[in-house]
Parts: C-alpha cells; sequence; structure tokens
C-alpha cells in the first residue's frame, strides 16, 4: 500500500515540475486493516416451523449425509398445544439443535434456575387458594343512626331551600321583546327562484 502512494506521489510532484522530496523514505507503512470478528450472533426465530438441516461428509465412503429436524415443531406438538411447559432439558436440546451458542444456552439454565427459585418463595397456593368456609357476618342495628340521619336531613333541606329563594341567578335573563316588533314576525325570507 505504501510502495502505491509513493509512486503517486512521485509522479506528482514529477508532473507539477517539483525535485523528490528527502522525506519520502520515512513514510511509515500503513497499519494493516483490522481483523473483522463477526459478534457472536443466535439464531432468530422468526417462525416456529423452522427446519434444521445437518450436513455431515463422510469422506471415506465418498457420500453427504443430511439430517434434517424441526425442534420447535416437535415441542410444539409435544408439550406447547397441550398447555404443558416443556422441562428444561428439552428447551436446552432443542435450542441446540436450531445452532445456538453455548453462551446462550447457558443463560437460558440460569434463567431458568433464577425463575425456579423466585417460585418457591413466593407460596401460590397461599395467594390463589379457593375460600373453602363460610363467613359470617354480624348484624349491626342501624335503625336508631337512620332515624336521626333521616330528621338532621330534612332540616338540612329545608335551609337550603331557604338560601336558594334568596340567591338570584346571575345567568337567569328574561328577554325583552320591543313595542314596536310585536307583532312583526322575525323571519327573513331569500328572494329564491328555483328551477
Amino acid at each position: 500500500m505504501k510502495d502505491v502512494y509513493v509512486a503517486l506521489l512521485l509522479r506528482n510532484y514529477s508532473e507539477c515540475g517539483l525535485p523528490e522530496p528527502p522525506w519520502i523514505h520515512d513514510i511509515p507503512d500503513a497499519p494493516g486493516a483490522p481483523e473483522h470478528t463477526r459478534p457472536d450472533q443466535e439464531p432468530v426465530i422468526e417462525f416456529g416451523d423452522r427446519l434444521v438441516v445437518t450436513l455431515s461428509p463422510d469422506e471415506d465412503a465418498g457420500q453427504v449425509r443430511m439430517y434434517t429436524s424441526a425442534p420447535m415443531v416437535d415441542l410444539y406438538n409435544t408439550h406447547y398445544a397441550r398447555g404443558v411447559q416443556p422441562t428444561v432439558e428439552e428447551l436446552v436440546r432443542a435450542y441446540n439443535t436450531m445452532g445456538y451458542s453455548e453462551k446462550y444456552l447457558l443463560k437460558l439454565l440460569t434463567r431458568h434456575d433464577a425463575m425456579t427459585a423466585r417460585i418457591k418463595k413466593v407460596d401460590l397456593d397461599k395467594i390463589f387458594k379457593p375460600d373453602t368456609g363460610s363467613k359470617k357476618r354480624a348484624k349491626r342495628k342501624e335503625t336508631v343512626s337512620v332515624v336521626e340521619e333521616e330528621e338532621e336531613e330534612r332540616d338540612d333541606d329545608d335551609e337550603e331551600e331557604e338560601d336558594e329563594e334568596d340567591e338570584e341567578d346571575p345567568f337567569d335573563m328574561e328577554v325583552d321583546v320591543d313595542e314596536d316588533q310585536e307583532g312583526e314576525d322575525m323571519v327573513v325570507e331569500d328572494d329564491y327562484e328555483s328551477e
């Protein structure tokens, strides 16, 4: 890469009529391109009916053996269609068949262990336990208090009616009719000719 740059630089100097620069031999070599490392990408399951094909060549026999499997379809038919959670071993086996890395599978196992620990900590039977016993409610005598409350309400209603009579509604307006327009209609007719 350096040789091409130096050749082009010297050609440019000669075309412009300039002498060869003394620093041309001091130009350092260009650093190499960094190694391209692909990030660890996990396969993406877009559809559950993805088919995994594995090819294994047999050089001695001169054959290529092909294995096909559909692990997510198998999990669906055996577990999910019946509403049953598959075991973690079956999940790991299915994800391994689909090409997921060991790092992802270990992360799946740690998440599963954390979830089971959380389930053990919370007693679901206590939360969702059906109520088997009948509850007896104590009867309260409220008849005396009801009578007193009714008398108080009547007194309050009387006071409110007196207050309403004293106050005038500021938005209550009466329409004044002019003496000149008492008998006239207020409708304006347009001159309209129909075709």
